[in-house]
């Protein structure tokens, strides 16, 4: 757990100083990098409330 923590921290991480240079410097060639980790925040997210949810049942 502490890795895929480690792991969406640093995604997060990348995602906002990208975010920021797409509205500060409109800078729309970040924007499938931005879309590609949001996804795989996303995928995390939903794998760890499963696993999650599998421990509590």
């Amino acid at each position: 757990m502490r890795h895929v923590f480690e792991e969406m921290h640093a995604l997060y991480e990348a995602n906002s100083v990208d975010s920021n240079a797409i509205h500060n410097e409109s800078n729309n060639e970040l924007l499938p990098s931005v879309h590609f980790r949001h996804t795989a925040l996303l995928r995390n997210k939903r794998c760890v409330l499963a696993y999650l949810y599998h421990r509590m049942n």
